[in-house]
């Protein structure tokens, strides 16, 4: 009994400190704050992400954006501070999508493996619970667009889902859905904003992993008598090289009026193009095509 009695008395002692030290943990995490972070757990070499937190308030936000997955490696933290009424709606759209989610295993839950399968975190913070849920890109798409439609009132909270949102697309899903809206908007500024974004979707990833399907979409563009569209597609051509060979016959005409605009400019000096900051002869060099002869001044001058 006099043996038994000291292991009896140290194993109620690493109880006690276990379920102190728990309680401690718990009470050191429990906040007053209600948080809604759109995270993305994935790899570090992925393309970069700008996480989405939304908090009722300014102190909650900064409780929460040190916690936010990959803050420093991506493009940090877009934060938005709303009214605790919209709050508590935008919980309730979460919770209302539980079924859109498949279940991963807790014990498993921060492991690579499942950040791969899974890369997007969706976190609930109240002073009541703590909740995070894992989404695939596939499941992310249409609680993304839910969620980006219940904030349609807050333009700046509605485009940072977005962004997100475009960003978890597959490649040849995020250009073609792009190259797409170029073609549906309107003449004019629209079409030029969503043209250029097209530029830039193509020069943020990684190039051998877009079809030769989606690379003839872009071509296409060049089709559309819009000099700008034009424009805008032989810069989102760039990153594809020779296999963007097809757009050639259709950049010969960019290209006289490109290299004569210089010329023209300069005063009969064709300057180094790049300098210039000129697209489409630079676009022949990365094709692997000789481009025709610079033109001359009398050449620039005389009528199409």
């Amino acid at each position: 009994m006099k043996t038994i009695l000291p292991i009896i008395i140290v194993a109620l002692i690493i109880t006690f400190l276990t379920v102190a030290a728990t309680s401690f943990a718990q009470s050191k995490e429990s906040t007053p704050y209600s948080i809604i972070a759109i995270e993305y757990a994935g790899l570090a070499q992925d393309a970069p992400f700008t996480s989405v937190l939304i908090s009722d308030s300014e102190a909650g936000a900064k409780w929460y954006r040190p916690r936010v997955l990959n803050h420093e490696l991506f493009f940090g933290v877009d934060v938005h501070v709303v009214n605790s009424s919209f709050l508590k709606i935008l919980v309730a759209t979460v919770d209302a999508l539980e079924n859109s989610r498949q279940k991963y295993a807790k014990d498993t839950a921060t492991s690579e493996a499942i950040h791969a399968i899974a890369p997007i975190r969706v976190s609930v913070v109240t002073p009541k619970r703590n909740s995070s849920f894992l989404y695939d890109a596939k499941e992310a798409l249409p609680f993304l667009d839910i969620m980006r439609n219940a904030c349609s009132k807050d333009e700046s909270l509605s485009g940072g889902i977005a962004q997100f949102r475009d960003r978890i697309l597959p490649f040849n899903m995020r250009i073609q859905e792009t190259t797409a809206k170029v073609r549906e908007a309107k003449p004019g500024k629209e079409r030029d904003g969503t043209a250029a974004r097209l530029s830039g979707v193509t020069h943020e990833i990684v190039s051998s992993a877009v079809s030769d399907k989606t690379i003839a979409d872009i071509v296409s563009l060049l089709d559309v008598p819009d000099k700008s569209v034009q424009l805008w597609a032989a810069r989102a051509l760039i990153p594809f090289g020779p296999r963007a060979k097809a757009a050639a016959p259709k950049l010969l005409p960019l290209l006289r009026e490109e290299d004569c605009e210089v010329i023209l400019k300069g005063g009969g000096y064709y300057y180094n193009a790049l300098v210039l900051g000129t697209t489409i002869r630079p676009m022949f060099e990365r094709m692997g095509i000789e481009p025709p002869p610079i033109p001359s001044l009398e050449d620039c001058q005389k009528p199409q």
